[in-house]
């Protein structure tokens, strides 16, 4: 394993942070770093908590949302990637 083994999950109806503009830095910086490894996934109809969602806004009622099956799969799929599952 190198020296920085990095995952990001971006809902793509967030709207607490700007996820292009992260995205964007994180390959300019993590990306580009020869000792660092960045994967990223971009999950449709999820907000900044990555939970399903209609809007994303603030005002949105998430008391039932919850994390696709994706999220987790990626999770999954990228810890055995690097060699942390069973």
């Amino acid at each position: 394993m190198g020296h920085g083994e990095f995952l990001a999950i971006f809902g793509e109806k967030d709207c607490n942070v700007d996820w292009k503009k992260t995205l964007a830095l994180y390959k300019r910086t993590i990306g580009k770093n020869p000792d660092a490894s960045l994967s990223t996934k971009v999950l449709p109809n999820c907000d900044h908590g990555v939970r399903k969602c209609k809007t994303g806004g603030i005002r949105e009622d998430l008391t039932n949302a919850v994390s696709p099956d994706e999220y987790f799969a990626t999770m999954l799929s990228w810890l055995n990637e690097k060699g942390f599952g069973s």
